[in-house]
């Protein structure tokens, strides 16, 4: 288990990528467009009349934990699918 975060860490490193960099990026373009898409089927949803009982307040938290968590992750997929970009290495 330790060799997995090392490895994992190991990704961070100017110069090292993950092996198939663009799978990585083709899964994160996938992600983000059905991330997208939800958030469209939503408002539509809502524009024939649909309604979530759930208060604004709680969807506008849940909608901003989503972004955060996307934002984080599209951040870290792109460092670890680039060479170019990285802590650099000691």
């Amino acid at each position: 288990m330790i060799e997995e975060f090392k490895a994992f860490f190991t990704l961070f490193q100017q110069g090292k990528a993950v092996a198939n960099p663009q799978t990585w990026r083709d899964n994160k373009a996938i992600g983000n467009a059905i991330l997208g898409l939800l958030s469209a089927a939503l408002i539509v949803a809502q524009g024939f009349g649909y309604t979530i009982n759930v208060s604004p307040d709680v969807l506008q938290a849940a909608a901003a934990g989503v972004v955060a968590i996307v934002g984080v992750v599209n951040a870290v997929i792109h460092v670890i699918t680039s060479t170019h970009l990285g802590v650099k290495a000691d």
